[in-house]
């Protein structure tokens, strides 16, 4: 017959065995250490204070670097890419800036979702498991990998670290159950007993009831001021709904390391399942591209005398300037986001990649010349004439925050038609910067 211990080593993975007796304990530390960001944040979600968030967060960041530190402190900062860099000085601006103005109404959601997407990649980058080893292409991939694949397929690996016994820790003395009900008996008999013989006795002396009553009277107040026993409490409520959230960041921040084999996504077999899909033949991209830019050249062609009242504001009364930047704005920023939709799916379905082609190449730079007209025609109708004549407000200062993004990455597109370089990183690296910056002009200018 197999005793549970030894059948729960049997059990235990290979990869785990192979783990030193000093990593298993780093480990099984982290394992512990994974409850305070997650009773953190899960006190965060039942108070309106921001700061269990922030340190929610913080706590997480250093659970992320004591972790790839191990025993080389020195070596973990020298090995940091230039993403690992950005992404922790973002997490840090932003729960700065939540720490200084809040979440105001207007922004809440899109922090939050922000917050949390930053320092899931500052996770997956910290610990090596982007797919291309930094922002690319194929970072949305990332993003699902981090929300959900990682952290739920090692969603068991606390519990499982935590069951393993090291060397030192069969040799502990278990208390037996029984000396713990017979300690706890002794204590309310001693409490009554002793009760009683105190009321006796400060019958005796005045002395020695001066002295009871003094500290009656200090236990009175410890427990009059309920603060620390809320707390305890909020433990007990907390605590076990926390279980699952810090499982969940042992899966995504610990386990990956331990288990690197399975949790690394192999560029070169992602892109092996993306030929599978890639079957439109280069001609069809060509009549869709080719389509888009001749509706685009009719419309700048047609509406050529609508565009003109953009620019005469001293003319119009500020009614129709209102209406006038109202209307549109938003399809122009569709059509802008429609032609990106199209360059992403040329790159996962197409059977070529069209910009290697001349024709291809001279197809999509009309598409993103046309795409930065309407990018910036949408940028005038917002800058130009509704923040210009009406002031910021939190709706414009988003969109045109968005709106300069849009512009920046159609920037970029264009020049890496005409160049290679790595623009979709460029492009995150500027979407993550300005997306830190939002939260400031939004209290300086707004609050």
């Amino acid at each position: 017959m197999i005793l549970p211990q030894r059948r729960s080593r049997l059990l235990t993975p290979l990869f785990i065995k192979k783990l030193s007796p000093r990593e298993l304990r780093h480990y099984k530390i982290g394992a512990y250490l994974s409850y305070i960001p997650a009773y953190l944040y899960i006190v965060n979600i039942f108070s309106d204070n921001p700061s269990h968030l922030i340190l929610a967060a913080l706590a997480a960041v250093a659970l992320t670097e004591w972790n790839l530190a191990h025993f080389d402190f020195q070596n973990n900062f020298k090995e940091k890419k230039l993403e690992d860099i950005l992404l922790l000085l973002s997490v840090l601006a932003q729960l700065l800036a939540i720490g200084l103005w809040g979440l105001p109404e207007e922004l809440a959601i899109l922090q939050l979702l922000g917050l949390h997407i930053t320092f899931i990649y500052y996770v997956l980058s910290r610990n090596n498991l982007l797919i291309q080893g930094r922002f690319g292409v194929l970072s949305f991939i990332d993003a699902f990998r981090g929300f959900w694949t990682i952290p739920f397929g090692h969603f068991r690996f606390r519990s499982r670290m935590r069951k393993i016994k090291m060397a030192t820790e069969d040799t502990k003395p278990t208390i037996d159950p029984g000396v713990l009900v017979t300690v706890l008996v002794s204590l309310i008999v001693a409490s009554i007993l002793g009760s009683f013989a105190i009321s006796q006795l400060q019958v005796v002396s005045e002395n020695f009831k001066d002295v009871t009553q003094g500290i009656a009277h200090f236990l009175g107040s410890l427990f009059s001021n309920l603060t620390w026993l809320d707390y305890l409490c909020d433990l007990f409520i907390y605590g076990p709904l926390s279980l699952p959230l810090g499982a969940y960041l042992y899966g995504l921040i610990i386990a990956p390391v331990i288990h690197q084999k399975a949790s690394k996504a192999d560029y070169a077999s992602i892109q092996g399942k993306l030929s599978n899909y890639r079957v439109l033949p280069y001609y069809s991209t060509y009549i869709i591209i080719g389509s888009l830019c001749l509706i685009y050249s009719l419309f700048l062609v047609t509406s050529i005398f609508d565009l003109q009242s953009l620019l005469q504001l001293n003319h119009i009364s500020p009614q129709d300037a209102s209406s006038t930047a109202v209307a549109g704005f938003w399809q122009l920023v569709r059509i802008a986001l429609l032609n990106f939709t199209i360059l992403a799916l040329c790159y996962f379905f197409s059977s070529v990649f069209i910009w290697d082609k001349k024709i291809g190449k001279i197809f999509l730079t009309l598409l993103f010349a046309y795409t930065l007209a309407f990018a910036l025609l949408a940028a005038w109708k917002l800058f130009g004439i509704y923040i210009n004549l009406y002031g910021l407000t939190p709706l414009r200062l988003i969109s045109g925050w968005f709106i300069t993004v849009l512009i920046f990455w159609t920037c970029l597109t264009l020049a890496r038609l005409c160049k290679s370089f790595d623009s979709v990183r460029l492009a995150i690296f500027y979407t993550l910067i300005s997306f830190s910056c939002l939260p400031y002009l939004f209290g300086i200018f707004i609050n």
